[in-house]
């Protein structure tokens, strides 16, 4: 099955929260690998990189947030990985 990546801006009530941690925890249970930052205004960003279903329910998640987030606007750019692209292992925090 063909690898996608997507290029989520989320903001809102993000950063403070646990939000990044929480976006860890659901993307190492499904198997999704890529990053998450805090932004310098506030949002936060998040590259995803695996099968399609399985980032469908990253966003899900990312769309709702942990507890005690508030997401008011999620913007989700696809990417097509092609053979030779960069690709993540695992899923990290980036400071």
């Amino acid at each position: 099955m063909p690898i996608k990546q997507a290029e989520i801006m989320v903001r809102g009530i993000v950063q403070g929260v646990n939000y990044r941690y929480n976006t860890k925890e659901i993307a190492d249970k499904l198997g999704v690998v890529g990053w998450v930052k805090n932004m310098s205004d506030g949002s936060v960003k998040i590259i995803a990189q695996g099968e399609k279903e399985k980032i469908d329910e990253f966003l899900a998640w990312c769309k709702k947030g942990s507890d005690i987030s508030k997401v008011e606007d999620v913007k989700i750019d696809w990417k097509e990985l092609d053979e030779g692209a960069e690709t993540y292992d695992g899923f990290k925090i980036e400071y």
